[in-house]
């Protein structure tokens, strides 16, 4: 009895050792995973991940993979605090505990590219390349390296081996339109253009730049309204569609039609409380000044959408009626807008700065920015 006693006793003391061994290890297991969740959080606080991964870094429990996993986040904890040299210091140990991790490299050649070390950036990306070829994102990072260094044939070899790995890739398909079109290869740049539309149909800058190129290089009125009328489907609400319309009737002939969709697009503007169309918002603020001017808006707005879609003889005609409006309160206004655009206003050089400002405002329309690439 006194045998089984002990040996019972015994046994509750082994399956109490164990349960505490087993209960200190979840403990262990429980609180480093919440610490190794904080180390990989990149949305929290960059001196929290600092000292999390550090405290990770201390113990001697965690595998060469693990460290150097704490060691690559903490790099980029150091790169937010813009602490570039400690985060190079923490990827260069990291690659050296795993040197077989592609994740590594990337990040390695990224933080080099962010120093301006391209060279060295490049070399690790052809390290992560070389550990799994077929990854795409990694062949694409490498070749928008290369453009951003103004290689454009290295680069473009470089988004053509992604496509070949992912036709569908987008953001290697844009990259190659850019190149195309900045290279003035607009045929190119029109078949590649075709392929995204029929992939990304609902992308409006899609629409917008491939019905741009059949406007200006292809001269296809027909298949620029196409691409247009898409446009405004997409975006009703935007004064894009419109205005591009209103270009391309233009540009055909058209007046009449080309007159119709500047009306839309001026009645647009007099009516809405915020346009869509990104820089006339800063034309509505100072159009409406107008109204302190005791001067209709729609002179003015017809006289800008004449501006940007460069019918600058339009453009001066619309001036012209607002500045002879009766007791000199539309010359008034066009001075204070030219003044707030920083032209000058006196007699001698108003009617150079009206002339000047109109050809801005033609400029800051994206017909106006893809005619000069």
């Amino acid at each position: 009895m006194k045998a089984k006693a002990i040996k019972r006793t015994t046994s509750i003391l082994a399956i109490c050792t164990l349960g505490l061994v087993g209960f200190n290890a979840y403990r262990w297991t429980y609180d480093y995973t919440s610490r190794i969740n904080a180390c990989a959080n990149r949305y929290q606080n960059a001196a929290q991940i600092i000292k999390v991964c550090t405290e990770l870094l201390d113990n001697p429990k965690f595998s060469a993979s693990n460290q150097a996993t704490f060691l690559s986040e903490r790099a980029w904890a150091h790169q937010r605090k813009r602490n570039l040299a400690a985060a190079l210091s923490d990827i260069e140990n990291a690659v050296s505990l795993y040197p077989n991790s592609r994740y590594l490299w990337v990040d390695k050649a990224q933080l080099l590219n962010a120093d301006h070390q391209y060279d060295l950036a490049e070399q690790s990306f052809q390290r992560a390349i070389a550990l799994d070829p077929k990854h795409v994102t990694t062949q694409y990072l490498r070749a928008k390296l290369l453009k951003n260094r103004g290689m454009n044939a290295e680069a473009l070899a470089g988004f053509e081996m992604a496509l070949e790995l992912e036709p569908a890739h987008k953001l290697s398909n844009w990259q190659v339109i850019n190149i195309h079109i900045n290279t003035r290869e607009f045929d190119k740049a029109v078949k590649r253009l075709n392929f995204a539309v029929q992939h990304w149909p609902e992308d409006l800058e899609i629409r917008q730049y491939l019905g741009i190129l059949h406007l200006q290089h292809t001269h296809n009125y027909p298949l620029a309204v196409t691409q247009f009328e898409a446009f405004e489907s997409i975006a009703p609400e935007s004064l894009m569609g419109p205005l591009l319309l209103a270009a391309t009737y233009y540009a055909s002939g058209d007046i009449g039609l080309a007159e119709t969709y500047v009306d839309r697009v001026v009645e647009q503007l007099v009516t809405k409380d915020i346009p869509s169309f990104g820089f006339i918002e800063n034309l509505m603020v100072k159009a409406s000044k107008a109204l302190f001017f005791n001067v209709e808006p729609e002179m003015f707005f017809r006289a800008v959408v004449h501006s940007i879609l460069g019918q600058t003889n339009l453009a001066k005609t619309e001036l012209s009626k607002l500045i002879r409006l009766p007791k000199g309160r539309g010359r008034e206004f066009i001075k204070h807008t030219l003044k707030q655009a920083g032209y000058k206003t006196d007699p001698a050089s108003i009617d150079q700065s009206l002339d000047d400002y109109i050809n801005t405002l033609a400029d800051k329309f994206p017909l106006g920015r893809i005619r000069k690439r």
